[in-house]
């Protein structure tokens, strides 16, 4: 059902706005646009053309095609897609990307800053044509993302899921004049992660996320804990003389030459000080230099490429060399391993610039912050924190991922129980700023259908990363399909990930508003009611904390009652929609299957807990709801660990 309104809810662009001139003649104005007096829809007919250049980028060509696709419903009219060898002196028209056109118009403009950015765009009107522009180095994010703005200007667009999307309906659209605006997001790239999302391009993309499994900015076989599967594994044959490594250069795995006979793979902690003066057999930076420039070679389009440490690693080696570098120069195992990424660096761009066909290419190297290599190499010099020695200053070009597993999301992250994480990104960020990307593990691993106890923190914590000048931000989500809000959470948090001023609970109720239609408010208060309850958990309990694991937790945390509560909330959505059955039964069945999604998390606390409470006629139909929607929505766990079976709570 399509209605015919303005939309109430805009997202705003972000705070981080640029305000000086990028050249004498090409005046910078950040002020809103102004409706101008062509037509880009007429009486139901396109008078502009929407252009690309002779060799768009792969994201300029989807942004072309949303952009005619959404006016077309909209308006009912039919858009043009052509490059910019074919426009006439007489053509209005929508360039989107690096074309002639925006070259001839935009010579003299500074776009050094929006050219260092991946999602950041360039927009203005001139002579009733409008001109979007972003980085070729940022593979045309921020083309797209304009686009996607624009479109909210033009048609009131509003993305709230692939089978959700809101726009007004216009037989006539005037163009808007932009007077040569800058546009950044709060965060310059952010990847938010779950099955689902990563499965479906098209949410990933309208939702202004870069996930790093389904497009071009990481070379994804390097992303993660990849040392012995792609760098270097202690029985990996050495082609000089048909040894294992681990027996050619046992220093390189630090002495250790426990491993697992199969795999190679047990802790497999890498000796960072192989090639320092002293060490018996040098030549590990030459190993691995090499296998990551075949990988930068395999591909070409990629960003960001990662020489990640294996997990549940808290020591790092300990053989003589390390430890005495650690007092010397090192700090600690993350000094360790900064110098050596520093090298590594050194080595692949010699590389790169020596081969014709990579030189001058620009990339990012990534490691891991996390587990032994947490903490930052400084020292505190009274009030001042400082490198621990000019050796773990990290390279400009190397990105530090900090994935720390003792933060507590439910918490803003200036709380007293973050203090310590706090405490630690500004640690980074003294070392390295700029080069953070936070790895953040928001989701219940124990538990996939029950609501992770954020609701209440995530605008604060956004906003602290924001302030901290966090560039990049990285979400571990569940690794399967999950209920739980989902596609709301998804919609309330890219959102504040594009623009942290915004508000969760604003999103949460603008969402609710358009997907569940005559049942949002009910809807709404099921999510209210959760949010509050987990709040109240958290102020009056001690043991309740980020993680529910419902198995081990007393029954007095969800209580029959509350849980009863919820139920009649459910049941309250569902007779809002009960009307609708008889009118339009395909749209009944969508919007109360949406409903049953969130019943999910109820029916299974309600079996997990207190299952003898109920009748059989009640467990019957909690059955034929659940077994209905884990086959509908392909939920095939509800852990992190889960086994086949563990779905079948009734048994």
């Amino acid at each position: 059902m399509k209605k015919i309104c303005k939309t109430l809810f805009c997202i705003l662009f972000s705070s981080l706005i640029l305000t000086s001139c990028g050249a004498k003649d090409i005046p910078i104005n950040n002020d809103e646009p102004i409706e101008g007096k062509s037509y880009i829809v007429e009486n139901g007919f396109a008078n502009y053309y929407i252009v690309n250049s002779t060799k768009p980028l792969e994201n300029e060509t989807y942004a072309a095609n949303e952009l005619s696709y959404f006016l077309g419903l909209s308006t009912n009219s039919a858009f043009s897609i052509i490059n910019d060898t074919k426009v006439r002196d007489n053509y209005k028209y929508i360039s989107i990307g690096d074309t002639s056109m925006f070259q001839e118009k935009f010579s003299s403009l500074d776009k050094s800053r929006v050219d260092a950015s991946v999602s950041g765009y360039f927009i203005s009107t001139v002579d009733d044509n409008i001109y979007i522009y972003s980085s070729p180095n940022g593979f045309g994010y921020g083309c797209l993302y304009g686009v996607y703005d624009l479109l909210e200007k033009l048609i009131g667009y509003k993305y709230y899921s692939d089978d959700e999307i809101f726009y007004e309906q216009k037989a006539n659209i005037k163009v808007l004049e932009y007077k040569n605006k800058f546009v950044f997001p709060s965060f310059d790239v952010r990847t938010l992660s779950n099955s689902y999302f990563h499965s479906h391009l098209s949410y990933s993309k309208r939702l202004r996320q870069n996930p790093h499994t389904v497009n071009e900015l990481w070379c994804k076989q390097l992303m993660g804990h990849n040392l012995v599967k792609y760098y270097l594994s202690p029985i990996e044959v050495n082609p000089e003389t048909g040894n294992k490594f681990v027996d050619d250069c046992p220093n390189w795995f630090g002495g250790r030459t426990n491993y697992n006979g199969d795999t190679g793979y047990l802790d497999n902690r890498l000796c960072y000080c192989s090639d320092e003066e002293g060490s018996p057999h040098k030549g590990l930076l030459d190993h691995c230099a090499n296998k990551l420039f075949r990988y930068v070679k395999e591909n070409p389009g990629c960003k960001y490429f990662m020489f990640g440490q294996e997990d549940n690693d808290d020591t790092g080696c300990e053989c003589d060399l390390c430890e005495e570098a650690r007092k010397t120069w090192a700090g600690n195992t993350a000094g360790l391993e900064i110098h050596w990424m520093n090298q590594l660096i050194e080595k692949v761009e010699s590389m790169i610039n020596a081969d014709p066909n990579e030189k001058g290419r620009e990339i990012t190297y990534v490691m891991y912050a996390y587990r032994a290599t947490k903490k930052a190499p400084i020292i505190r010099d009274g009030n001042n924190v400082v490198p621990f020695s000019e050796k773990v200053i990290p390279n400009k070009k190397l990105m530090l991922m900090l994935g720390d597993t003792e933060t507590n999301y439910t918490q803003p992250l200036t709380a007293p129980c973050n203090a310590g994480v706090y405490q630690n990104i500004l640690e980074w960020k003294s070392l390295a700023p700029n080069q953070i990307i936070l790895y953040n593990y928001d989701v219940d691993f124990y538990e996939y259908f029950m609501n992770f106890p954020n609701f209440s923190a995530v605008t604060s914590f956004y906003r602290t990363c924001r302030d901290l000048g966090i560039a990049y931000m990285f979400f571990n989500g569940a690794d399967a399909y999950t209920p739980c809000f989902y596609k709301m959470r998804m919609y309330c948090e890219a959102s504040l990930l594009w623009n942290a001023d915004l508000v969760y609970d604003d999103l949460a109720y603008d969402f609710c508003k358009h997907f569940y239609k005559d049942a949002w408010e009910d809807m709404y208060e099921l999510y209210s009611s959760i949010r509050d309850y987990y709040a109240y958990l958290m102020t009056n309990t001690t043991s309740f904390g980020v993680y529910t694991d419902i198995n081990k937790t007393d029954k007095w945390f969800f209580p029959k009652e509350y849980l009863d509560s919820l139920t009649a909330i459910i049941y309250k959505a569902l007779d809002k929609i009960s009307y609708i059955e008889s009118i339009n039964p395909e749209a009944f069945t969508n919007i109360r299957d949406r409903i049953y999604d969130e019943y999910l998390t109820v029916i299974y606390m309600k079996i997990k807990l207190y299952k003898s409470y109920y009748t059989n006629n009640e467990i019957k139909e909690m059955k034929s709801i659940w077994d209905y929607c884990i086959n509908k929505f392909g939920y095939t766990k509800n852990a992190e660990n889960g086994v086949a079976g563990s779905l079948d709570i009734f048994n």
